[in-house]
């Protein structure tokens, strides 16, 4: 059986609200864990060392184009299949697959 440790961790309203509107259907726990065990992980590209979990305002999204502006580098997207917003004014990265990342609207 796996031994766990647990910790307290701090974050801002406005930090949990944004990860809140992100959990869709898991525990925060889970998803920490998620981001903790994918930024360990050996086998990860810069995108998701570097992209992923990234907020990314309105100005930097070109949506005539499907084009978004993440680190310098223009990315196509797609919004998340299971979020129900087409106007957002901010979007978090929640996945790459080579040049297309994965966005999700936060507001």
């Amino acid at each position: 059986m796996d031994s766990k440790k647990e910790i307290k961790i701090t974050l801002s309203n406005e930090l949990f609200n944004q990860v809140d509107k992100k959990l869709k259907n898991q525990s925060i726990d889970t998803y920490i864990n998620k981001l903790i065990m994918n930024d360990l992980s050996e086998n990860d590209n810069f995108e998701t060392k570097n992209i992923i979990g990234k907020i990314v305002n309105q100005d930097n999204i070109f949506k005539d184009e499907h084009l978004i502006l993440v680190s310098g580098i223009y990315y196509q997207y797609v919004v998340n299949p299971l979020s129900n917003q087409s106007n957002f004014i901010q979007c978090v990265i929640s996945s790459a697959n080579g040049n297309q990342l994965e966005i999700t609207p936060i507001s």
